[in-house]
Formats: structure tokens, sequence, C-alpha cells
């Protein structure tokens, strides 16, 4: 397993190309591929006022795997098409070999501790028993406006969605039982 601070925090750049050093020096690697409700993600960097384009390239961008006219995009459009950018990459590192364990956690089950265990079984870890800590850095807790997933936040979803080929849509197994109405309303 890979663990190291600057990775912690910038999984993205770990999937857009420094698993390839990685990959060089260690013959296999585990992974845990650490997923966010695509929407409650978009609406998280909304209410930061992020800057697209400081963590981001757009999605016209040759080396993409996932390559979309990106001119009309709305700025939640873009955030949705990141997610989906990485999510296709830690798919990639995957069929690419050499990965022993994976497993995928999905941040609204991080307080399930049942959820967890099994998951951490799947890498093959030893641990000690997982106890729930309730949720930590929210928007709300940094002095952000919480997140909140309302009507027009779904529109949003699903005009990005009608821009994806069905082929796409089935390399993106969350979306095969992700009801983004499921979500609205909810806050973080």
């Amino acid at each position: 397993m890979i663990r190291h601070p600057t990775l912690d925090s910038n999984a993205k750049f770990f999937a857009r190309g420094l698993h390839i050093g990685f990959r060089k020096l260690l013959p296999e690697i585990s992974l845990i591929h650490l997923v966010r409700d695509p929407l409650a993600n978009m609406c998280s960097f909304l209410n930061r006022s992020k800057n697209f384009s400081l963590d981001n390239s757009f999605p016209d961008m040759p080396s993409n795997l996932l390559r979309l006219d990106s001119r009309d995009m709305s700025l939640g459009e873009l955030y949705l098409w990141a997610w989906c950018e990485l999510y296709l990459r830690f798919e990639q590192m995957i069929d690419e070999g050499g990965v022993s364990h994976f497993t995928e956690l999905r941040t609204e089950k991080l307080n399930d501790s049942k959820y967890l265990s099994d998951r951490l079984k799947e890498l093959d870890l030893s641990f000690t028993p997982i106890e729930s800590v309730g949720k930590l850095n929210t928007n709300a807790g940094q002095g952000f406006r919480e997140t909140r997933i309302d009507i027009e936040s779904i529109a949003v979803f699903d005009r990005f969605i009608g821009r994806l080929s069905g082929k796409t849509l089935d390399r993106i197994r969350y979306f095969s039982e992700y009801d983004p109405r499921r979500s609205a309303l909810v806050t973080f």
C-alpha cells in the first residue's frame, strides 16, 4: 500500500501521472479509490469559488481519457467532467495490471464501520476495530456555505450526463446505481 502525506491529499495528481513513477519502482501496488458523490463534489467546489483551471485541465485536452468539447460547459459541468476523468483514470490503473488489491470507498459511507471493515478486508489488511468519528472537513466547518444539492444541481448533472456516450457511462460503474435525486436537498 502506498501511503504518502502528499498523495493523501492529492489523489488527483497521483491518478494523473504520479502513479507511473511509483509503478516503475514497485512491482505491485494496492489502491484505495476514495469516491465522493459527484454532485456533492461539484457543489462543494462551487461553494468555495475554486478556480477550476488551477488544479484541472480542460476536457478537450488530448491527454485526457474522457475528451469532450468544453466550449459551452458550465463550471458545474467542468467539475463533473473532472470527477469522471479521475474515476476513469483509477479504472485504467487497475486495467493496466500490477494492482494486487483494490477497493472503492464511498465517502457517504465512511461512518459505517461494517462497510469500512469490509473494504479494508478487500485489501488484505489487518486492522483494529473501527469506530465512527462523525463528519469532518465539511464546507460549513471551514466557514463556507454548506453543500446543498438542489434541483438546479441535478439539472446540471443531467445536462452533463447527456454529453456522455453509453460506452463511457458503462465504464463508470458508480453511475450504474447512482440516482442524483436521492442526494437532493442533502447537506454536507
